[in-house]
């Protein structure tokens, strides 16, 4: 019982840190994409569509768009995890690990 629950823990942690490196990188893109549209409005002057709607689609279309749909996708999943995990410590703090067993089976 213990040692699935260190595993479990385990695996919670490096998805943790997997999905906050994905949190930063995907700030990193945003703040790079902005200086980008900065420096594009001030190269190409009016000719140049420097509204609002176009630099969130800019910023924030495409692949951006889907990694903020993937991150949030993977939050709920490690919530949902976390969940689970604290129900299976319940569990085997009461001495009834054996139902795991009966549902992995």
């Amino acid at each position: 019982g213990n040692e699935f629950l260190a595993i479990f823990r385990e695996t919670i942690s490096v998805q943790k840190e997997r999905l906050a490196e994905a949190r930063e990188r995907l700030e990193e893109v945003v703040r790079e994409r902005k200086e980008e549209f900065t420096v594009k409005r001030q190269r190409r002057g009016r000719w140049f569509d420097s509204s609002a709607n176009a630099e969130e689609k800019f910023v924030y279309g495409g692949d951006v768009e889907y990694s903020m749909r993937q991150i949030e996708r993977q939050a709920k999943r490690l919530a949902t995890l976390e969940s689970f995990y604290q129900e299976q410590k319940i569990i085997f703090s009461r001495g009834e690990g054996w139902r795991l067993q009966e549902v992995i089976v």
